[in-house]
C-alpha cells in the first residue's frame, strides 16, 4: 500500500485500511488553524448566548429526548444543571450557524467520506462536545454510528478536536 495520496484523495490507502479494520482512522491537521480559530470564536459567541436546557443524555425518562429534538430548530446548549458548565451544543450546527454550515458541507469533508467508501454523504446531526483538555474522564477512541440506527448501518461520525 502507498502512502502517497492519489490525485483527489484525501486519505492514505493505509488510513482507509485502518479505518475499515477499526472502525475508526485519526486524520492529523485535516483542519487549517484558520479554519479551527473561526471555529472557536464562533463557539465563544454561541456559548455565551445559546439557551441551556438541562442534559437528556444520560436519562431514561419518557420524553426526556425532547429537548434534544427541539435542537435541530434552535441551538441549544446542554449542562447537567443551571451552575454546570455546558456540556454539549448541538444538534444542527450545520443547518444554523454559518462557521459549521461552511465547515460541514467544505468538498474536503465530502471527500473523506467517499474515500471510505460512502457513496452519497448526507449529514444528519452536528454539535460540539465541550470537554475541556484534563476535565472530566478519558474517552477512548471509538465510533458513534450505533446512536444513530439505520438498517443495513450505513452511519459514521467526523470528529475534530478544536484544541488541545
Amino acid at each position: 500500500m502507498t502512502s502517497e495520496l492519489e490525485a483527489g484523495r484525501h486519505l492514505t490507502d493505509q488510513q482507509v485500511s485502518l479505518y475499515l479494520r477499526d472502525g475508526y482512522v485519526v486524520v492529523k491537521k485535516h483542519l487549517s488553524e484558520k479554519v479551527v480559530n473561526g471555529l472557536i470564536k464562533s463557539l465563544k459567541a454561541l456559548e455565551a448566548k445559546v439557551p441551556l436546557k438541562q442534559s437528556p443524555f444520560k436519562s431514561q425518562v419518557k420524553g426526556s429526548a425532547k429537548p434534544l429534538i427541539e435542537s435541530a430548530h434552535q441551538v441549544v446548549g446542554f449542562s447537567a444543571g443551571p451552575k454546570a458548565p455546558i456540556q454539549q451544543i448541538g444538534h444542527n450546527l450545520h443547518g444554523l450557524v454559518p462557521e459549521f454550515e461552511r465547515l460541514c458541507y467544505h468538498d474536503d469533508v465530502y471527500a473523506v467520506a467517499r474515500d471510505l467508501g460512502v457513496v452519497k454523504p448526507a449529514i444528519v446531526q452536528s454539535k460540539v462536545v465541550c470537554k475541556p483538555a484534563r476535565h472530566g474522564w478519558k474517552v477512548p477512541i471509538h465510533s458513534d454510528e450505533q446512536y444513530i440506527y439505520t438498517d443495513p448501518l450505513s452511519g459514521f461520525g467526523l470528529w475534530w478536536a478544536l484544541d488541545r
